[in-house]
């Protein structure tokens, strides 16, 4: 047997399997808070996971589990700290109304017991403005389940029509579900 499983290991896998997901959800957005300062908090709060998981790969008894451990959850701890430190920032520029200008809604529609929101979105560095079409549905109150339908960094403008089960977006018809996801 290579090693035992006991319960550092479990907690581990668990813990990196959390994070991972979590990481998964900042870029490819599938669960959302009703506030953006909220969904900030709470990235910061799942950011902090590596440096648990590094603690807990140091008291690991094997060398080479060890080293791995701390190499791999040390690296994911500096990529963490960069994206608190952009969260922070991010927090602390907001102004007191949560009003967020990289972030704003153009248009919603309701669809069934769901929404179809059109966001204006500030590009960063490299473009000016961009748009993003995302399907919303609040499963519990001021969390919601996400789809994103379309996304363009490089656009200022964008045409959508709303049609009865689908939209219309530049041209293109997107397929509206009724739970959003599947």
């Amino acid at each position: 047997m290579l090693f035992k499983w006991n319960a550092k290991y479990k907690w581990i896998i668990g813990l990196f399997t959390i994070y991972c997901l979590a990481l998964l959800n900042v870029f490819f957005p599938m669960i959302r808070f009703e506030s953006r300062i909220l969904n900030l908090k709470f990235i910061n709060g799942i950011m902090c996971i590596p440096f648990v998981l590094f603690a807990l790969s140091t008291a690991i008894h094997k060398w080479y589990v060890k080293l791995s451990g701390a190499l791999l959850f040390g690296a994911l701890s500096l990529l963490s700290v960069i994206i608190i430190i952009f969260n922070i920032y991010a927090i602390t520029h907001m102004s007191v109304g949560e009003y967020d200008p990289s972030f704003k809604v153009i248009s919603s529609y309701s669809y069934g017991q769901s929404q179809v929101k059109v966001y204006k979105i500030e590009g960063g560095a490299i473009t000016s403005f961009g748009i993003s079409v995302r399907h919303e549905k609040e499963v519990v109150a001021g969390i919601f389940i996400v789809n994103q339908l379309f996304n363009n960094n490089s656009t200022e403008t964008v045409v959508v029509e709303f049609e009865r089960d689908h939209i219309v977006v530049n041209g293109s018809p997107v397929q509206l579900k009724e739970n959003v996801i599947f």
